[in-house]
């Protein structure tokens, strides 16, 4: 039997149909991971100060995909998304998408700061 993980997910996007790059790629997270629990989209201004505003939604979800596999399909996910090697040059981001905790492991303790991603996870069931 496979061991199941629990995964907070941040995504954004800073286009103009943001909503609907994040609900495709929340589409496609769920054919790897059970979404259990999504908090609802808001908008933060982009924190490099280049770009427009993003919206971000985060997501908690349970999966049997090792952390190698769910970078590798969210990388997928966000070349599917229209991600390119020059978005963040250009700071356009037409999605981007961070696994920011892992069986309950800080992996990205910058964004676990940043407003884009605490404003989502408290509004997430028992995270407040």
């Amino acid at each position: 039997m496979r061991q199941t993980h629990r995964a907070v997910i941040c995504l954004g996007s800073n286009t103009p149909d943001a909503s609907l790059r994040i609900a495709l790629a929340l589409d496609g997270l769920r054919r790897s991971a059970d979404v259990l629990q999504t908090s609802d989209a808001y908008v933060n201004d982009d924190d490099t100060g280049r770009g427009a505003p993003y919206t971000n939604l985060v997501a908690e979800c349970d999966t049997t995909c090792t952390l190698e596999d769910m970078c590798d399909i969210i990388t997928r996910l966000e070349t599917e998304g229209g991600r390119t090697a020059d978005s963040k040059a250009t700071a356009v981001m037409p999605i981007d998408i961070d696994i920011v905790i892992w069986d309950g492991d800080i992996l990205r303790p910058y964004d676990y700061t940043r407003p884009y991603f605490t404003r989502g996870y408290t509004r997430l069931a028992g995270s407040e």
